[in-house]
């Protein structure tokens, strides 16, 4: 298949085709500068404050128009999709009914976080529509704001737009944007790998994973991109643009996710929002603590196995992942092969990945009706920040469950990677689970984990804190007796 040397994606109804450097821009910077579409705010320019919000669409798919952080989105990983900015939603030189809702309800004073509130309630009307649901709750209208912030109303103004809003007579703007013509246009579009150059950077999307592995051995050192959330980051903090760059997102079979029996597979490119609707009824506890991994426009873009290759300690996914038994999949030129996770990171955001190797799928657990599955984790605001300590505690109960079969208890922020409380393990798989030594389970846990000090709390508060949520799982535990 021929290359093409451009990217290509809908913005607001019309085709665009981004050639050259301009691949490498942030999408917000994108959009002010070259499309001239001011609407979109750069506020934070870190993926915090959602002023930059824009919707995002996949051609060929059911779900609804999602909203990401255009701050943090380079151009080059939008080929394909649909976007849609809050430039576009009065039509007829009217305004949208969200958009009269926030000035009825004085949801804006300053203006620079409004147009972002205005296109994350916009997907959330998008996705309520598709849901056939008929109002907006108090709590739909939160879950869809966690990512969007506000320092003039208070929120209540803006919570009260939102709920006010009225779905029966909404118009779905996707209606008005994704037609027959841009979908076969973006389907065919899809088919063509993108290579190019400028300024001596190098942009690949390539379309099959032999196709990444080669491009790997003849480009070392190359960025593999995913979701991109942690890089745009990095660029926008003033940190070296990588010279070259591996874009994932036309392989198609990494976007994939399936389950068969109790193990799920997920592919390299599948988004964490994807993942949470996939789970909702496989695997409650995980979905559920995923509402708290970050914000709507940060799950939107970001993948799980790019949380894994992040190999941070306090990576929120990971200890799950550690207790869930999970098989790492890794590619290279020279054929595939796999990892068990407890064998992936060895030391501080360091892998035990050969030479050119990259992960191309993960799997694990789903959790079944002898197992006892809990999440945990502690930072400063309950939603979109990092954690200071988070573990994930795993216990297969006999029939009686009376007795653990296998128990497995994992914690990150307490070392320089993700660990396993090994020690305590094989302590409370030899007690009996209706009168185990608590106390003694929680003396062992101390020589499993040997936390540092840093900003985000001390060696001793972490201690503390591991300590609590032992302490508050073995009393569920003893519950189920």
């Amino acid at each position: 298949m021929k290359s093409r040397d451009y990217v290509f994606f809908y913005l607001n109804g019309k085709p665009y085709e981004v050639r050259g450097s301009d691949v490498f821009l942030p999408l917000a910077d994108y959009l002010r500068v070259r499309a001239r579409l001011t609407g979109t705010k750069i506020v934070c320019a870190e993926g915090d404050c959602g002023a930059c919000s824009v919707l995002r669409g996949t051609s060929g798919s059911s779900e609804a128009l999602e909203p990401i952080n255009s701050c943090i989105a380079t151009v080059g990983i939008l080929d394909g999709y649909h976007l849609i900015t809050v430039d576009a939603l009065v039509e007829n030189e009217t305004l949208s009914p969200i958009q009269k809702q926030m000035i009825e309800c004085n949801g804006g004073q300053c203006g620079f976080c409004t147009p972002g509130f205005v296109v994350a309630l916009t997907g959330l009307a998008e996705k309520k529509c598709k849901e056939g649901c008929k109002s907006l709750s108090v709590q739909d209208v939160k879950n869809a704001l966690t990512g969007n912030l506000c320092r003039c109303t208070g929120y209540q103004p803006i919570i009260d737009a939102g709920v006010g809003i009225d779905l029966k007579s909404y118009s779905s703007i996707s209606k008005r944007f994704i037609t027959n013509e841009s979908e076969k246009a973006l389907h065919l579009s899809k088919k063509s790998p993108i290579e190019l150059t400028a300024n001596g950077r190098k942009w690949f999307s390539p379309t099959s994973v032999s196709e990444v592995s080669k491009l790997l051995k003849k480009y070392p050192g190359s960025r593999i991109l995913s979701g991109g959330t942690d890089l745009g980051v990095q660029i926008n903090k003033g940190k070296t643009l990588p010279e070259i760059v591996i874009d994932l997102h036309l392989v198609r079979e990494l976007h994939e996710i399936s389950i068969k029996k109790n193990r799920v597979r997920i592919g390299a490119r599948v988004s964490l929002s994807t993942l949470r609707r996939k789970l909702e009824t496989e695997s409650k506890d995980f979905s559920s603590f995923l509402d708290i991994f970050a914000s709507p426009q940060i799950k939107n873009m970001a993948s799980i196995v790019g949380n894994l290759a992040n190999a941070s300690p306090i990576g929120d996914t990971l200890p799950f992942l550690l207790v869930s038994e999970t098989t790492v999949f890794v590619a290279s030129s020279g054929g595939k092969r796999s990892i068990s996770i407890d064998k992936l990171w060895t030391g501080y955001r360091q892998l035990s990945l050969k030479k050119n190797e990259w992960i191309t799928h993960i799997e694990f657990s789903i959790p079944g009706k002898s197992d006892f599955v809990k999440l945990y984790k502690s930072s400063q605001r309950k939603d979109l920040d990092i954690s200071a300590v988070n573990a994930a505690f795993w216990v297969s109960m006999n029939s009686s469950k009376k007795s653990a079969n296998t128990s497995r208890l994992a914690f990150g922020g307490v070392g320089a990677t993700p660990i396993r409380a090994l020690k305590t393990e094989k302590a409370l798989n030899s007690q009996s689970l209706v009168d185990f030594n608590k106390q003694e389970l929680l003396d062992t846990l101390q020589k499993d984990i040997s936390p540092l000090s840093d900003l985000r709390g001390s060696s001793e508060f972490r201690r503390v804190l591991g300590h609590q949520f032992l302490r508050d799982y073995l009393d569920q535990v003893r519950k189920l007796q």
